[in-house]
């Protein structure tokens, strides 16, 4: 995965030896994170008037259906998205009037559920890894 400039440019071997672009957008595309299985692809844009998270799904045909469109969520200004190791989760930051809380979200958009209550004071987490 690379960042040029603003968008988010990815290369594959399972796709050719191409790089492609991935976001297709005059706005700042930044903190890309690929699921656990390379066919969605999550980011930070500016394309609205805040920061929110965004979501491409990648397949080697078309390089990307249709065009990058907002994770589904009723989450508003949204930062630092990373997929759980199993692809089923959702983590990220989000400021709902209350400063930056951590929320868990399905991966379709279809729950989400505030983890953290701290008053904003949450600004990184991360996802421990599995025992093996």
């Amino acid at each position: 995965m690379l960042l040029a400039q603003t968008d988010c440019l990815a290369h594959s071997d399972d796709c050719g030896s191409q790089a492609y672009n991935l976001t297709r957008s005059p706005f700042t595309n930044w903190y890309p994170v690929w699921s656990p299985d390379s066919q969605r692809l999550l980011f930070q844009s500016n394309r609205s008037s805040q920061s929110q998270v965004y979501e491409a799904v990648v397949n080697c045909d078309s390089k990307m259906s249709d065009c990058a469109t907002p994770l589904k969520s009723e989450l508003s200004y949204s930062l630092y998205p990373s997929f759980s190791p199993d692809g089923h989760w959702i983590m990220l930051l989000s400021s709902q009037g209350n400063g930056q809380e951590l929320y868990l979200l399905v991966v379709d958009g279809s729950a989400v559920q505030q983890l953290t209550h701290m008053g904003g004071q949450i600004s990184s987490a991360r996802w421990r890894p599995t025992a093996p």
